[in-house]
């Protein structure tokens, strides 16, 4: 592969290399598939830590119920709040970043 191209100009002929082109190019796709690696890779960490809440939050209520016989109406109140209070905030840190 020839990375040099000869132009015929009304001056003479004029060489170019088509190296820094290239190298260009190559930068903006290496940039490009970073961004997207790290973006990819905070949402998976995100949707981890959004599952192991939820799932402790779940642990909790079942124990507290089973232990100690709440109203399971109430705890399922205090459930949904608390989860929403923790989406809310992974939301929050998503658009930050």
């Amino acid at each position: 592969m020839c990375n040099l191209t000869v132009r015929l100009t009304t001056s003479g002929i004029r060489t170019e290399s088509l190296l820094p082109k290239t190298g260009a190019i190559i930068v903006v796709v290496v940039v490009v598939v970073v961004v997207v690696v790290v973006v990819l890779v905070v949402v998976v960490v995100v949707v981890v830590v959004v599952v192991v809440a939820v799932l402790a939050v779940v642990v909790v209520v079942v124990v507290v119920v089973v232990v100690v016989g709440v109203n399971t109406l109430e705890v399922g109140i205090v459930v949904a709040e608390v989860v929403r209070v923790v989406i809310h905030a992974i939301v929050e840190v998503i658009v930050v970043v």
